[in-house]
Parts: structure tokens; C-alpha cells; sequence
């Protein structure tokens, strides 16, 4: 399924605006990682990027897949990223770094709230992307109860002939954030609403990695803040069926 599912008919025009910067959180070690750990004997997780790019648009296309389930017609699909396009425009400011415009104070707090709940999805969904998956669904649409239940649910890339991969986004945009912040919130989740969910079944398939993406931004100040927390997963033993490898990660979407 394309990036932008339902918004790739914009015209040039409307697709204009300088490409963002989001540094990723990657630890010395390379990952963040969370047991219960490997569930599929032959999957390697992509390695962490050190940073993402993106576009104006890829972020309002993801805005809007984020946002609605898969019964939302192609029409209502381009409108929410259309709508979704001008918001960002409003509120994020038109620089190579992450960084919010003043009019973010115009907001009600439940509105601002909203908003970077939006954004966090939508920095979720690309930087799954980044890293080789491809969106499947809402994680709403899954049969079956789990509970607390992350947000997203994941295939393709990596995962592809494993099973399929479960994320949970959050996104926040208040005076406070700090790393030391979103780096919690984003282990929190992970514990709670992810790590329950490894090793059950979605869409038929098993859940075999997860992922909890925390994303942050202090209204007023350029830069933002993007921590990764994920199942652990070392690489597998090296076979002559299997041989160990290494992932080239692009981390570039427009």
C-alpha cells in the first residue's frame, strides 16, 4: 500500500514545504530493547536509524492512514489529508527542524492535546516506514481482545514471512518535555499496552516484534525528541540457509 494512501493525487504544488529532521533516540548498544524478547526463530529486526526525513505531505498522508480504518473510502481518505496538510502548515513551522509555530497557543488545550496525539501517530507511521514495514491496519480492526492494545499493526519489510508487528504512538507537545520525558513514556507503553500482545495472533498471523514510539516537541523551542522502544531481538545464529547480515535502513521519505 503507498505512503500516502488516498492523498498521492496532490498536485506539486500543493506538495511544497521544506522537508523535516527528527534525530532517533539510539542507544550505544543500538536499541532500546524489552524482554519477553524473539518469538520467530528467523527475524531480525531492522537496525535503528540515527535520524528520519520527511516531507509536508508524507506527514499529512500519514496523518490521515493514521487516523481512519480501512473502510474509509479513497475520497474521505484525500480529504482528511488535505485537511491534515493546512493544520500542519498552521502549526509547524516551515523549517528543516522539527519546530512548532506560535499558533500552537491558539489551541484549547484538549485541541493541542489532539493535535500531538496526531503527529505522534503519524511519526510512528513513518518511521515504520523508514525502516522497511508497511501498514496493514488500525489495530481496532483486529479480531480478538488484548487488553490494553497498541495502536498500529505492521507487515511486510523484515517481518515479511514471520508474522506481522504490533506499534503503540504517543506524541506530546507541552512546555516540560524533555528526553529523560518522552524516553519514559515510551518504555511505559511498550511495557503495558505492547509487550502483552507478543506472541498472539492478528489478521491470521503471529505478532512477533513490537514497537512503542514516543515523540515530543516544546512549543517555542526548534528540535524535538523521538525515542524507539522495541521487543528484543538479536540476530540469529548464522547458518549456510540463514547467514547473518547486516540491514541498510533508508531513512528518507518525501
Amino acid at each position: 500500500m503507498g505512503l500516502s494512501r488516498g492523498f498521492h493525487r496532490l498536485n506539486p504544488a500543493q506538495r511544497l514545504g521544506t522537508r523535516k529532521y527528527v534525530r532517533i533516540d539510539v542507544p550505544t548498544s543500538g536499541r532500546h530493547a524489552h524482554q519477553p524478547g524473539q518469538v520467530a526463530t528467523h527475524f531480525r529486526a531492522p537496525n535503528l536509524a540515527g535520524s528520519i526525513w520527511f516531507s509536508p505531505w508524507a506527514l499529512a498522508g500519514s496523518i490521515a492512514r493514521t487516523a481512519t480504518l480501512g473502510s474509509a473510502p479513497y475520497g474521505m481518505l484525500a480529504h482528511w489529508g488535505l485537511a491534515a496538510l493546512v493544520e500542519t502548515r498552521w502549526l509547524i513551522a516551515d523549517r528543516c527542524r522539527f519546530e512548532l509555530t506560535d499558533r500552537i497557543h491558539c489551541l484549547a488545550d484538549a485541541e493541542r492535546t489532539a493535535f500531538a496525539g496526531r503527529v505522534g501517530a503519524a511519526i510512528t507511521d513513518i518511521v515504520l516506514n523508514a525502516h522497511g514495514y508497511v501498514w496493514r491496519a488500525n489495530a481496532s480492526e483486529v479480531n480478538g481482545a488484548y487488553g490494553r492494545r497498541p495502536d498500529f499493526v505492521y507487515a511486510g519489510g523484515a517481518a515479511l514471512g514471520h508474522g506481522v508487528v504490533f506499534a503503540e504512538a504517543h506524541g506530546s507537545f507541552a512546555a516540560r518535555i524533555a528526553e529523560s520525558t518522552i524516553e519514559a513514556r515510551g518504555d511505559r507503553k511498550y511495557v503495558k499496552q505492547v509487550a502483552p500482545t507478543i506472541g498472539t495472533r492478528a489478521f491470521g498471523e503471529q505478532v512477533i516484534h513490537g514497537y512503542s514510539i514516543a515523540f515530543g516537541s516544546r512549543p517555542g523551542s526548534a528540535g524535538s525528541f523521538l525515542h524507539i522502544a522495541e521487543t528484543d531481538s538479536p540476530p540469529p545464529a548464522a547458518t549456510s540457509q540463514n547467514p547473518a547480515r547486516s540491514r541498510t535502513v533508508p531513512t528518507s521519505l518525501v
